[in-house]
């Protein structure tokens, strides 16, 4: 399931919500695809999608899809909940987006993969040989029963910084360019310098 914090829908708006071109948007602010994708998307995979919504609540929307499917982006003001069969959780603050990949049948592993913005992860235990991981274009986080934030941060052409601070549990960092696997444990945090050098774990305050 996928949560935001906006304002909600009327329940005019919710009843034309899936209708293609259909947006509350000023004049050449929005196509009114977005939903209209999903849901075709949902549906062609022989899955559903549903929204709850109300106007003014403090939750704004939420939505099930049956089917795994496309990130999930997040816009100035808003953040988002992805929750997993698991019990694991992806919370997506603003300006964010992130995609997830469910194990399959010859797969044990789980992967969220960051494009932009930031994120913070409640991961449940893993089960003997199942994998999390979190991932940007150049930087593999491997959770292991797990709380922790990242966050791109300033840009160096193409590369951005990298911040990964961990709460509980502990996190194995690698990127294209280090050659060991770096463990971040609880309390600490590493900034990942144009997402490929590592550095030392320093003291971090959870807030």
């Amino acid at each position: 399931s996928v949560a935001d914090s906006g304002e909600g829908m009327s329940e005019a708006v919710l009843a034309r919500a899936f209708e293609p071109f259909y947006s509350t948007k000023a004049a050449g602010s929005g196509t009114g695809l977005g939903l209209a994708q999903v849901y075709g998307f949902a549906t062609q995979c022989g899955g559903d999608v549903t929204i709850e919504s109300k106007s003014g609540g403090r939750l704004g929307k939420s939505g099930t899809v049956l089917e795994p499917g496309d990130s999930v982006t997040t816009a100035a003001g808003a953040t988002a909940v992805i929750e997993l069969p698991d019990g694991s959780k992806l919370k997506l603050r603003e300006s964010s987006r992130l995609a997830v990949t469910l194990p399959g049948p010859k797969s044990v592993v789980t992967e969220a993969f960051l494009s932009f913005g930031s994120a913070f992860a409640k991961v449940t235990k893993r089960l003997a040989g199942q994998q999390f991981n979190v991932r940007t274009p150049s930087a593999v986080a491997a959770v292991r029963g797990t709380e922790f934030f990242t966050a791109y941060g300033r840009a160096k052409g193409k590369n951005r910084d990298l911040w990964v601070c961990v709460n509980e549990g502990a996190v194995e960092l690698t990127t294209t360019k280090a050659k060991q696997p770096l463990t971040v444990p609880a309390g600490k945090g590493v900034l990942i310098k144009f997402g490929l050098d590592l550095t030392k774990p320093q003291a971090y305050d959870w807030t």
